[in-house]
């Protein structure tokens, strides 16, 4: 998302002054949030952290400081929501995540969001905007686009409609931009073998057999109810797999 975009939910996400929480800047280059720092110097909200070591140090961290909100690069934050015995970011209960990324993929945002983040923060934005969304998460409030969270919330009420689960979801959109099934493993941080299964899962739901048959389902359902239709359909008859 870029800086001009980025939006809090409510026009008034500020309104609500937070209570004093800690703030958690995390990664190699962590030091570039000074701006970030300035301003909860300024006003007194955070106490601010910062941690470059492993995933297990920041982990600690995070269980050790709450309230707090977190801001780390994408990667890192990926990495945290991925470890096997963190589902759904059940470890980062009390603490607010924000990901560091210049444009983030909404597919990995809805995968983000899932998973306990609040939203992401362009680097490149004015230090006045960062700090603005560390206070709206810290008020409780998510920083997200609100064209990207229309989208996901009813792509998520289409999918309820339908009986598809939220990762049947995100699988049938991948399958439609043709993507192979090591690239939505990749993209989703899961096994092939549980994309197949997601697969045979969607085929009878949908009363589909087929691959592309899929992928001509799921871009009608986009175009008609979201009036934003997949590119690039044929590339979805691409390959075997």
């Amino acid at each position: 998302m870029k800086a001009g975009t980025l939006d809090a939910i409510a026009n008034n996400s500020c309104s609500t002054r937070p209570s004093q929480f800690s703030l958690i800047l995390a990664g190699e280059s962590a030091s570039h949030w000074r701006g970030i720092e300035k301003w909860a110097a300024r006003e007194g909200l955070a106490s601010v952290v910062r941690c470059t070591g492993s995933i297990e140090e920041l982990r600690s961290i995070c269980e050790r400081l709450r309230p707090s909100v977190l801001v780390a690069e994408l990667a890192r934050v990926q990495a945290l929501f991925s470890q096997e015995d963190a589902p759904m970011g059940s470890h980062l209960l009390g603490v607010r995540v924000l990901a560091e990324a210049r444009s983030v993929d909404e597919d990995v945002l809805e995968w983000l969001l899932e998973r306990g983040c609040w939203g992401t923060l362009n680097p490149g934005a004015p230090p006045r905007i960062l700090w603005k969304a560390v206070r709206s998460v810290a008020a409780g409030q998510y920083w997200v686009s609100r064209a990207s969270l229309t989208r996901i919330a009813r792509r998520h009420l289409i999918g309820q409609s339908l009986g598809l689960t939220a990762r049947e979801i995100q699988v049938l959109r991948l399958v439609a931009r043709g993507c192979r099934n090591q690239e939505i493993a990749e993209q989703l941080f899961i096994s092939v073998e549980t994309v197949r299964w997601h697969l045979r899962s969607l085929y009878g739901k949908l009363g589909v057999h087929d691959r592309l048959s899929a992928a001509v389902f799921a871009s009608g359902l986009e175009e008609a109810l979201l009036d934003k239709p997949f590119p690039s359909i044929a590339l979805a008859a691409t390959g075997s797999d």
